[in-house]
C-alpha cells in the first residue's frame, strides 16, 4: 500500500468526557453543609462550575477518587449512544467526526478504565449505526486515497481504518501492563505517556505505506484536545521541553475545551 501525497499529514487525538460528548456518568464531590462535607453526584455539566466554588472539592481533595464511576467496564458504548441520542455533543465532537470521514488517523484518550477493545468496538458502531450512508462512503474513499486500499469489502476497510488509530483509556488494565506504569501514577502523567505512544503508533502505521523519507520530508499536523485546563497545561509542557525537540517536523495544536463557548487554541511548533 502507498499514501497519497499530501504535502501536510493531520493527525488527532480527543479526550472524551466533557470534550466529545457529555455522558450520564456522575462525578463524585463533596459539598460543605451544616459544618460538614456531604459526599454528593452531580452531572458532567454541572461539574465545571461547582468545583471552582469553596463549598465544593474532590472526595478527600483527590480528583482520581471524584472519577471513579468512569472506570466501571461494559458501560462506555451504552452511555457514548445515550449521549449522542440526546444531542449531549462538546465542542470536538464535529472535529472528530470529520476526522473519521475523513479516514485521519485518530487516538481516543480518556482517563475511563474500560479495556481498549470496548473503545474500539464503539467507534465501530459509531461508523456503521452513525454515520450516514454518504459519511461512510466518504470514510471508504479517503482510505482508498490515503492508503489505495481498493477492497470493496467495508468491513474490512473500516476495521483497517480502526487498527491505523489507537485507543488508550489511561485508567484501564490494559494501559498498566502496556507501558508497565506504577498504579499510583495520576492521570494526566498518563495522558503523557499515552501521546507520546500515539505519535510512535503512527510513524509505524505511515511507515508500512511509505518510508522514513516520506515522513521527514512531511510537515505534520497533530491536535490535542482535552476539557481539564491543568491537563492542557501538563500537555503543551511536554511538548515544547520533549516532543518538539524529538519530533521537529510536528506542528501540535493543543485545545483548551474547558470553557465550550470559548475554545482556546494553542499552536507550538520549532522555528525553521
Amino acid at each position: 500500500m502507498k499514501l497519497s501525497s499530501n504535502d501536510k499529514l493531520k493527525w488527532y487525538a480527543f479526550d472524551v468526557d466533557s470534550n466529545l460528548i457529555f455522558t450520564n456518568t456522575k462525578i463524585l464531590l463533596e459539598k460543605f453543609d451544616w459544618e460538614k462535607w456531604n459526599l454528593i453526584e452531580v452531572s458532567q455539566e454541572e461539574y465545571p462550575e461547582l468545583i471552582k466554588l469553596a463549598e465544593y472539592r474532590f472526595l478527600d481533595w483527590d480528583r482520581e477518587k471524584s472519577m471513579q464511576n468512569f472506570v466501571a467496564h461494559g458501560t462506555f458504548q451504552n452511555e457514548f449512544i445515550d449521549a449522542l441520542d440526546n444531542n449531549r455533543f462538546w465542542p470536538s465532537w464535529d472535529k472528530f467526526k470529520q476526522a473519521t470521514m475523513t479516514a485521519k488517523p485518530s487516538s481516543i484518550i480518556t482517563a475511563r478504565g474500560h479495556p481498549m477493545q470496548e473503545i474500539k468496538d464503539t467507534h465501530k458502531f459509531l461508523i456503521f449505526e452513525v454515520l450516514e450512508q454518504s459519511e461512510l462512503d466518504q470514510l471508504i474513499h479517503w482510505m482508498w486515497v490515503n492508503t489505495n486500499h481498493r477492497s470493496r469489502n467495508k468491513n474490512k476497510v473500516v476495521n483497517n481504518y480502526l487498527d491505523n488509530n489507537l485507543y488508550l483509556p489511561v485508567r484501564s488494565n490494559d494501559f498498566d501492563k502496556m507501558f508497565n506504569v506504577d498504579k499510583n501514577l495520576s492521570t494526566r502523567e498518563r495522558k503523557l505517556v499515552w501521546f507520546e505512544a500515539f505519535l510512535n503508533h503512527l510513524y509505524k502505521v505511515f511507515e508500512k505505506y511509505t518510508s522514513n523519507i516520506y515522513l521527514e520530508n512531511k510537515k505534520i499536523s497533530i491536535g490535542f484536545s482535552d476539557d481539564f485546563y491543568e491537563n492542557v497545561d501538563w500537555m503543551r509542557n511536554f511538548i515544547e521541553s520533549v516532543l518538539l525537540k524529538k519530533y521537529p517536523n510536528f506542528r501540535f495544536s493543543v485545545y483548551d475545551t474547558s470553557n465550550p463557548k470559548f475554545v482556546k487554541k494553542i499552536t507550538l511548533e520549532r522555528d525553521n
